[in-house]
């Protein structure tokens, strides 16, 4: 019987100093596990903060150039003088061409580019030709409808691939006569009292009663014949040039390049 009991009795000691041991045991290994992790963030956070960054990046040619008649330009401004009736008008004199001026656009880069093009300054007898602001369209028809000589702007492409070339070409030309023409009239004109002036109603074009004081209220109304519209610019430019020295007619154009994003 004693002997039982002291058997159960050493039992029992062990079973708690097993269980003392495995706690202890737990206890250094979840410590442990703590230490390792502890180390191996701190080891990652060591790792990253002395990473290189290496960045490389190729630079794209952007060379695009100007030319006219062969010879590079940063600018382009056309004066155009001696104009008149019939300058340009092939049908009247088959040696009497146009006025033209090209330039040649050449993207010897590596980037597709597109091409565009803008009136900056237009003036007519020292005044601007046109007041308010107009888009390139809309600037388009009044320089080549409103007034008796026609002006025109036109280029050979509107994108230009690497090692591409395009041309922009400026025209002029005063076409003759044209008798069922009228032209509006504007700030350019002056009073004449030998022309005869005209209104517009209901697609006719009707005469009106026009003296010198009436003439500045009812301006922005009336219209002439073409061939009256011919005389007077041509009268009034060959007065101005002689007077000043400058030219008529004067057209600044900016011609613009930029990288075409795709």
């Amino acid at each position: 019987m004693i002997k039982k009991l002291f058997s159960v009795d050493i039992k029992s000691k062990s079973y708690e100093k097993f269980k003392k041991n495995r706690n202890k045991a737990k206890r250094n290994i979840l410590i442990m596990t703590l230490f390792l992790f502890g180390a191996n963030a701190f080891a990652w956070f060591t790792y990253i903060s002395k990473i290189d960054l290496n960045f490389n990046a190729k630079v794209i040619a952007w060379d695009v150039n100007f030319y006219s008649d062969s010879t590079e330009i940063n600018n382009i401004v056309i004066d155009v003088g001696e104009i008149y009736p019939g300058f340009g008008d092939t049908l009247i004199d088959s040696g009497n061409l146009p006025y033209k001026k090209e330039v040649e656009v050449g993207n010897f880069g590596e980037v597709n580019a597109i091409f565009d093009y803008s009136v900056k300054k237009f003036t007519i007898l020292g005044q601007q030709a046109f007041v308010g602001e107009y888009t390139k369209d809309e600037m388009a028809v009044l320089m080549e409808n409103y007034y008796p000589f026609t002006i025109k702007m036109s280029s050979t492409a509107n994108k230009l691939a690497p090692g591409e070339k395009l041309k922009f070409a400026f025209e002029l030309f005063w076409l003759y006569e044209d008798g069922n023409k009228y032209y509006k009239l504007n700030h350019l004109y002056e009073y004449d009292p030998s022309f005869v002036y005209y209104t517009y109603s209901n697609n006719n074009y009707e005469v009106a009663t026009v003296d010198q004081s009436t003439y500045p209220i009812l301006r922005d109304n009336l219209y002439l014949q073409k061939d009256d519209a011919d005389s007077y610019f041509g009268q009034k430019c060959a007065e101005y040039e002689a007077e000043t020295g400058k030219e008529c007619v004067s057209v600044s154009v900016k011609l613009n390049v930029s990288q075409l994003v795709e």
